[in-house]
């Protein structure tokens, strides 16, 4: 019996992915929306504008960065440079929401830049060439766990033959004698 060209049904991890590109899009619209809304000066996640202080070009800047980085979510390469970005800008209008309005409005971008983080770091290259360099131990494991029990079975199936009368006999409960 060849025990290498064993092969065994792979299990399918795509699914795994999917609430992470859940995120990815709903952030990325969600970005995207606020970005236009920013140019407009109308946005609810940061409003640049209702700043005194604030040049009238920063929210056209903001906002044209935002639906950059919104599009940029998506494309795979990109997304932990898309995430840097838009986690600089949410730090910073949670900032100056925080020094301007003094409430509670620093909330939302500070939960935002943490959500953008996460998938930053999940997306990024690191990281994916860790999980298929686990999954290739993995692979390689089962494979030897599954050429071990192989072996095993093969060894074990000529003794059994040799004695018949003996398996019968565990089988039924008697000690043969």
């Amino acid at each position: 019996m060849n025990l290498h060209n064993v092969s065994q049904p792979r299990i399918s991890t795509r699914w795994q992915e999917f609430p992470l590109w859940i995120g990815v899009a709903v952030l990325s619209a969600m970005f995207v929306t606020d970005g236009i809304l920013q140019c407009l000066g109308r946005s609810v996640l940061v409003p640049i504008g209702s700043f005194q202080e604030a040049p009238n070009w920063l929210p056209t800047l903001i906002g044209v960065i935002e639906i950059a980085a919104g599009v940029l979510l998506l494309r795979s390469r990109s997304t932990p440079y898309a995430a840097l970005y838009l986690c600089l800008i949410m730090i910073t209008g949670a900032y100056l929401h925080l020094r301007f309005t003094g409430g509670t409005l620093f909330v939302a971008p500070s939960l935002l830049s943490a959500a953008v983080a996460i998938i930053g770091y999940e997306r990024s290259p690191r990281v994916i060439s860790m999980r298929r360099f686990r999954s290739a131990i993995d692979a390689f494991a089962e494979s030897e766990i599954l050429r071990e029990e192989l072996r095993r079975e093969a060894v074990v199936e000529p003794v059994t033959r040799v004695r018949p009368r003996l398996r019968k006999a565990v089988a039924s409960g008697h000690s043969g004698r």
